[in-house]
């Protein structure tokens, strides 16, 4: 799969979120150092994924508009794609900021091949 989506400097791209046959896009930011995938609680809720669905919390740390901060996230097993890469029963956490982007972290971008060209402002992504 190609992309060529940049915010700024950020690689993006395009993931979709599926359960139970319902399918959610949503673009994350590609973050190689984050072990995790993130995405906002929005597109969760969308989903109809609640309370029962999370099988795992974990505690993030961070900077929020230059203050560091903790929160405790939810964890679920969802099934997500990247164009036509597909993963099934994937680890992803849920948070309430930055509503409009996701993170894609580590967990899912260990499985694929990932290459990108900063000077071109493009990204090759496949399994």
């Amino acid at each position: 799969m190609h992309s060529d989506q940049f915010l700024y400097d950020y690689p993006l791209l395009d993931i979709v979120l599926t359960k139970n046959s319902k399918e959610l896009k949503v673009t994350c930011i590609i973050d190689t150092g984050s072990p995790y995938t993130l995405i906002p609680i929005y597109y969760l809720n969308n989903l109809n994924i609640d309370e029962s669905d999370q099988f795992t919390k974990l505690t993030i740390h961070g900077v929020i508009h230059k203050e560091e901060c903790s929160v405790e996230v939810p964890g679920y097993a969802i099934d997500l794609s990247i164009g036509n890469i597909s993963f099934e029963k994937c680890t992803v956490f849920c948070y309430e900021f930055l509503q409009k982007y996701g993170l894609i972290g580590h967990n899912i971008l260990s499985q694929c091949n990932l290459f990108i060209d900063w000077n071109k402002k493009k990204i090759i992504i496949d399994k």
